[in-house]
């Protein structure tokens, strides 16, 4: 097990070490190539170093592992190019070698006799190279361990380390209880008419769906799923994936630049054949995964991205195995078309979260998102990432699911706007502060506060990079604040920013949201609800959904059963940073917390609240090859 402590800071109250425990696994030696380099597999690679040092008693002491990144180097001599491997986090290497009065052992060294660096240690270091479980290709050890043994390790370390003072247990609170209430129904509880006038209510008509399929079965039962589903109220165009299908042509090159590359020459081949006239697509496609990941020429965001330019939004499917019944009840088919009805923007019913028996009333939804996309313009590691911001509208009022971003001329449908932001111009805004400032403060003043009370929540993972008023350094509770670090000032003048509550919300895969356990009677367990960490900060969970009913027990331990996968849902924290007058922070925490719930497209809460999941999902269309798949 890899035990971490992690320092997190809050916006009112002291800061916590938070214990995060993970399972890693020993890699017992490394192929090299024909040139002699070793084969890191992903390119970078952590090193696990410890000092192999005795006490004065004789007695060695346990190792605290550091990890410290290494990597490939490269240099052409007249045999021809030559790879090196190194350490390639030159500043922690540094700092280990200072602390330990001892200069690291050289990379090579440890790499070529891993058993010999774990077990005796190489020129004083013990050395461990490590891989997650997922990236173990069934070993027998899966990811994740239980909430017993986050418990048993956490009184373990506090009974050991009495200088940390062990966290009280966080106190629920009552707002968070009604999350039954505040369940929209699903799709498949509502009659066909029902139905039909959801689409027709969303999209002003009946959309046009293509089903672009490989095989005959999946076509069949896409075709029947959509009619049902939609209530009828959809055209479907079945077509051949045909060569649009084919891996993607990189000739062996897997650089950013030339993946990237290979993605908008196939992008724009399907925007050719595609050439518009429908809504959405189901696209049937078989995808190439090595070791965990996709490969690296599996077509599949270079198609997403070419419907997007023909003006279609897109949702994929794996072709059926042997012995799976594809029908139109299967759940990959129907999890399918429920998504590609929340792609178009279509609704089942609108958010009106429900607190202690009073519904929410005259009240904007609004999320602001800043999401990543591929970029043409050359940077450090070749084709580099830029950033842009969107705002999600909804309304508990009435109907409304609109778009907005930085160079867009209007407010635009969910659909549209996705499409568009596949086409819009790569400039990095998060390197132009002063003009976000201005169209967020625009959108907001002209367009929503008009419009009533506002709550305003905030993705803080990236967004506060532009926004710092965000950040717990530079947060001023109830004061609003916009610009740079070195010069917040006060908004525009105007009565309309009483209207405007903002919460931050920390997605528990940002990393900087704690592990958790519920103490129990005799085991530890899970919970969920709302809970109060301080008078601003709060902390959501949700229950364990379907899909971990076969993982390990919360009150099992990893140890008993290392193949069985743990899983935690995780937390999402929420800090109420701008409240109103005489109002309780924790409604407005309450709500983001029950929207979570509020999806009718899910079968299951949502890691973030409704609008935001909803924003952040626009990140499909603008980063269709995630970072994990380029080598640098």
């Amino acid at each position: 097990m890899l035990v971490q402590f992690k320092l997190t800071t809050f916006v009112d109250t002291g800061a916590r070490l938070h214990l995060h425990v993970g399972v890693r696994l020993w890699e017992k030696a490394l192929k090299r190539s024909r040139t002699g380099a070793f084969d890191l597999k992903t390119g970078r690679r952590a090193l696990y170093l410890a000092r192999r040092d005795t006490w004065l008693d004789e007695k060695l002491q346990v190792p605290v592992f550091v990890p410290v990144m290494i990597g490939h180097s490269w240099s052409q001599d007249p045999a021809g190019w030559q790879g090196t491997t190194e350490w390639a986090d030159s500043l922690m290497a540094s700092v280990l070698s200072e602390l330990s009065l001892s200069p690291l052992p050289a990379v090579g060294e440890v790499l070529a006799d891993l058993p010999r660096a774990r077990e005796r240690g190489v020129a004083g270091f013990v050395a461990a190279l490590v891989r997650r479980p997922q990236e173990n290709r069934g070993r027998g050890v899966r990811p994740g361990v239980s909430a017993e043994d986050r418990a048993q390790l956490f009184r373990s370390i506090s009974a050991e380390l009495p200088f940390l003072v062990p966290a009280e247990p966080t106190p629920r609170h009552s707002l968070g209880n009604a999350s039954g209430r505040n369940q929209l129904g699903r799709w498949q509880d509502l009659t066909a008419e029902k139905r039909r006038d959801a689409v027709v209510q969303s999209l002003g008509g009946p959309p046009n769906v293509r089903v672009f399929h490989q095989t005959d079965e999946m076509k069949q039962a896409v075709t029947a799923a959509l009619h049902h589903e939609f209530g009828g109220a959809v055209t479907v165009e079945a077509v051949p994936l045909g060569a649009l299908g084919r891996p993607l042509d990189l000739d062996g090159r897997l650089s950013r630049e030339a993946v990237w590359a290979a993605v908008k020459r196939r992008a724009d081949e399907v925007a050719r054949v595609v050439q518009g006239g429908a809504h959405g697509a189901i696209v049937e496609l078989r995808w190439n995964r090595q070791g965990g990941s996709t490969s690296p020429d599996d077509p599949k965001g270079a198609i997403r991205l070419g419907l997007a330019k023909a003006g279609l939004v897109s949702q994929f499917l794996q072709p059926p195995d042997d012995t799976e019944v594809v029908n139109a009840e299967n759940h990959r088919v129907t999890g399918a078309v429920r998504d590609l009805m929340r792609q178009l923007g279509i609704m089942l019913d609108w958010p009106r979260p429900g607190l202690q028996g009073e519904t929410l009333q005259e009240t904007s939804l609004v999320a602001l998102a800043t999401i990543r996309r591929h970029s043409n313009r050359r940077g450090r590691r070749q084709y580099a990432k830029t950033y842009i911001p969107v705002l999600v509208w909804m309304s508990t009022a009435d109907t409304r699911l609109l778009v907005h971003y930085p160079g867009a001329t209007e407010w635009t449908q969910y659909r549209e706007a996705a499409t568009r932001l596949a086409v819009a111009d790569e400039t990095d805004w998060r390197q132009n502060q002063a003009a976000l400032h201005h169209w967020l403060q625009n959108r907001l003043l002209r367009d929503v506060l008009p419009q009533g009370r506002t709550l305003l929540m905030v993705d803080g993972y990236r967004t506060r990079d532009w926004w710092p008023w965000l950040a717990n350094k530079y947060v001023t509770l109830d004061e609003l604040k916009f610009g740079g670090k070195d010069r917040m000032c006060d908004p525009v003048p105007d009565p309309l920013w009483a209207n405007l509550r903002i919460v931050r919300i920390l997605p528990g895969d940002s990393g900087e949201t704690a592990q958790w356990f519920g103490p129990g009677r005799e085991k530890a367990g899970t919970s969920q609800g709302l809970f109060q960490l301080s008078a601003r900060t709060f902390l959501s969970a949700q229950v364990l959904p379907s899909s971990t009913k076969n993982f390990l027990k919360p009150g099992h331990s990893k140890l008993d059963k290392p193949g069985q996968q743990g899983w935690l849902p995780r937390l999402m924290e929420v800090a109420v940073l701008l409240n109103g007058p005489d109002e309780d922070p924790a409604q407005w925490a309450a709500v983001a917390h029950h929207l979570r719930l509020m999806a009718s497209h899910h079968r299951e809460a949502l890691m973030l609240p409704l609008p935001l999941h909803l924003a952040a999902a626009l990140e499909e269309y603008v980063m269709p090859v995630p970072d994990e798949e380029l080598e640098e």
